[in-house]
């Protein structure tokens, strides 16, 4: 096969950009580019198909995932617009499955994977890579580009300010494009007043402005000077058909649509830490006969509260909130890790996980040795771990253990082995676990369970295992990341578990959004390494983007 980079493909390649140009400046879409670009004339095909049987042609499947690369959409987010185009695109209906409109997402996963040679690859990035630009320069919505870090490194304070503003500004109207079309409420196509972006809409007004539903219509309704606003009654109806996993579809795909134009511009290409953590939102009274509801951990508090699960990029530069999910009543928390892990692997290559002692389990280990990764997890001192510290000679300690616990797919209790790490406790940590107690450490010793090789025979060895649990302390973060989480939160006394969890959901979106903003803007202005603390505060952020998140300007 030609390298489609290769001096004898140059012309070819020269028509492929005229048309390329020619079908930007019609103001064609993207469907339209794709639909309508002449793959079919470059000898680009290496067709892996060989020692494979595929029944779909090599050309359709090349325009749909060079659809995908040039929207930066998830997987699942092309299976879901090829519904409608994929005969367009020259897919042939007769071997699509019963019922379905076209090729499943497994199929075009394995195409992309193993069907497409190195060659193609390429030339599907290159040519994505050039369309943008050149749409960018044409101001075609193809261009999307706020993402990219700009070169302001001496910028005076006052440019400064009014660069970090613009941005803000610039990056959130690009993800308001990428993350509300994801939403679908499952509304008939005619004889609705609002469409779906109306209520998100809406729901970022509450968020902004920490409101409750009851008053965010008439705000919105006074902003635009229209009536046309979904009001408290109708916004709360439609939330509540939604279920838990619609719910987390949503913010999968949002969390997808952002994370895939941020790897444009921004580096996620490195094997990232993952701190798997949960938080609760409490709900007044005692709602613990809800299927959802749990009780707090204090036994005198008759209150209630629903426990969500997060994985999180945690690191020195780079945070993002990848997955979320509940926790269900019933649900072993190994469950609830395996899917957070495998989801977030979907994104980025994962070399570390860490978790609390909520999260230390026979299931979680198994599941976290399974998969290859390094994992530090804080372990709860009970009777057994007190006597080892006892029985410590130095300040750092590390033994084989074996702990016993049901585990998934194995009957009865599961023998599970791990190391244990003893270490002196930080004094300087800036948070506290959620579960831990104060008298819970003995002796001012922490452990914990990991799977990395460390030793204590010799004094060099002991620092070095000290210095590989300290990492642990990247997870405190994630408390200060839940606080702010909890500042894009709309206001609501509601027990409804559907809309607390979409409230939850959502602020998650736009703590992502203002992640991104952060990050591009210390890239921008060359000072990734130097900050302390972020240097736009997340209520700063709300007040830079409510033009963008609420579609336009106030009247």
């Amino acid at each position: 096969m030609s390298n489609p980079h290769s001096t004898h493909d140059t012309t070819v390649l020269t028509t492929f950009e005229q048309d390329a140009i020619d079908l930007i400046e019609d103001g064609a879409t993207s469907f339209e580019v794709i639909r309508d670009l002449p793959l079919h004339s470059l000898d680009i095909y290496e067709d892996h198909a060989a020692d494979w049987h595929y029944k779909y042609a090599l050309e359709p499947l090349v325009r749909a995932l060079f659809w995908r690369e040039l929207m930066g959409w998830s997987m699942s987010r092309l299976h879901a617009e090829l519904q409608e185009y994929a005969i367009d695109l020259g897919f042939d209906s007769e071997k699509f499955a019963t019922d379905a409109t076209a090729p499943s997402r497994t199929t075009l996963g394995r195409a992309w994977r193993d069907r497409f040679g190195d060659d193609l690859h390429e030339f599907i990035t290159r040519r994505t890579e050039w369309i943008l630009e050149h749409a960018h320069d044409r101001g075609n919505p193809l261009g999307l580009r706020a993402l990219e870090p700009a070169e302001n490194s001496d910028l005076s304070k006052a440019t400064e300010e009014r660069f970090i503003r613009e941005k803000s500004r610039e990056v959130t109207t690009e993800m308001r494009e990428l993350v509300f079309p994801q939403l679908d409420l499952d509304r008939p196509d005619s004889g609705t007043r609002y469409e779906d972006a109306a209520f998100l809409t809406l729901q970022s007004l509450l968020s902004l402005n920490e409101v409750a539903a009851e008053n965010g219509g008439d705000l919105l309704a006074d902003r635009d000077g229209t009536e046309n606003a979904p009001d408290a009654d109708t916004h709360l109806h439609y939330i509540k058909q939604l279920s838990a996993d619609q719910i987390t579809a949503f913010v999968t795909d949002g969390v997808e649509a952002m994370l895939e134009q941020a790897k444009r511009h921004l580096e996620f290409k490195r094997p990232v830490e993952l701190a798997i953590d949960a938080t609760s939102i409490e709900i007044p009274g005692d709602h613990r006969e809800l299927e959802m509801a749990m009780g707090t951990r204090d036994p005198e508090d008759d209150g209630s509260r629903y426990r969500f699960a997060t994985a999180s990029i945690v690191g020195e530069n780079v945070k993002f909130t990848l997955a979320m999910r509940p926790i269900k009543k019933g649900e072993t928390i190994g469950e609830v890790v395996r899917k957070l892990y495998w989801q977030a692997r979907e994104h980025v290559s994962i070399k570390m996980v860490y978790a609390d002692r909520e999260f230390y389990s026979a299931d979680v280990i198994r599941t976290l040795n399974e998969t290859g990764s390094k994992y530090i997890i804080a372990v709860p001192q009970r009777k057994r771990l007190k006597r080892e510290v006892q029985r410590m000679s130095n300040d750092v300690k590390v033994t084989d253990w074996a702990l016993y616990g049901p585990v998934a797919g194995e009957p009865g209790d599961t023998r599970v082995e791990t190391t244990m790490a003893f270490v002196p406790k930080r004094r300087d940590d800036e948070a506290k676990d959620e579960t831990e107690s104060d008298d819970e450490d003995e002796q001012g010793v922490a452990t914990f369970a990991t799977n990395l090789d460390i030793d204590d025979e010799i004094r060099l060895d002991r620092e070095e295992t000290k210095g590989w649990i300290n990492r642990y302390s990247r997870r405190w973060g994630i408390e200060s990341s839940y606080r702010s989480i909890k500042e894009f939160l709309a206001w609501t006394t509601s027990s409804n578990f559907r809309i607390r969890y979409f409230y939850f959901g959502f602020a998650v979106l736009l703590y992502d959004m203002w992640l991104l903003v952060e990050f591009v803007v210390e890239v921008s202005l060359d000072c990734l390494e130097r900050q302390d603390g972020p240097r736009i505060t997340a209520k700063r952020f709300l007040g830079f983007v409510e033009q963008p998140l609420l579609g336009g300007p106030p009247p």
